[in-house]
């Protein structure tokens, strides 16, 4: 729990100065439908990200969330950046999962792989569920991936390697890390996350949720 309040304590001072700026000028520019609807954006993530709630929340709650932060990106990158943001499988909506573990990984992208890319950017979230005979899921993948920096073996076993670290200073739990250390703390060493490179030419992560057989 002291994990996701570190998290949720950690806003992005530079995000937040940005999106007043690129509110200012949306406004400036008369574009009150478009500034209408990222003041939207902005309140609801920040609502979210600061209210004072539960470790757990739905799924469907979470994706929501995730897809605020790109509706947010998208306009502050003039729609340079293209996301794809994927469906919930049915049946997994209502899944209860960590809070915040989704969002992080997606700001990932934003803050490295596009770093030196944005002409011809692209974003892809996908959902994937697998159900036991129960009827109950007891698999979850939740997968970011990108076109932007490309990554080699070295980096990716360097980064995986970070995640397994037992000794990761506390300043550092932050971003892909903390996600995935909550994860394997709730649901065990088969969960977390996974690093890899992705078909379109970036990064690839993968959140991964084994559930346990009674949940």
């Amino acid at each position: 729990h002291s994990e996701l309040k570190r998290l949720q304590s950690q806003i992005n001072p530079h995000f937040l100065y940005n999106s007043f700026f690129v509110l200012s000028r949306l406004i400036y520019s008369q574009d009150i439908e478009k500034a209408s609807r990222f003041s939207g954006f902005l309140s609801r993530y920040y609502q979210f990200i600061t209210r004072d709630a539960a470790d757990q929340i739905r799924l469907g709650e979470e994706a929501e969330h995730a897809r605020t932060y790109t509706e947010i990106q998208t306009i502050c990158y003039s729609g340079l950046i293209k996301v794809d943001f994927g469906d919930i499988p049915e049946g997994f909506g209502d899944r209860e999962v960590p809070r915040l573990i989704l969002q992080p990984v997606i700001e990932n992208s934003y803050k490295h792989g596009f770093e030196n890319k944005i002409q011809g950017a692209r974003l892809q979230v996908r959902f994937q569920g697998e159900n036991k005979e129960c009827g109950k899921p007891a698999l979850l993948v939740l997968s970011v991936e990108d076109n932007g920096e490309e990554i080699s073996d070295d980096k990716i076993l360097e980064l995986q390697q970070r995640m397994e670290a037992e000794d990761m200073d506390v300043a550092e739990t932050t971003g892909l890390y903390n996600v995935h250390r909550r994860i394997r703390l709730k649901y065990g060493s088969d969960s977390g996350i996974r690093v890899g490179r992705s078909s379109l030419g970036g990064m690839k992560v993968e959140i991964v949720i084994r559930f346990s057989a009674e949940s």
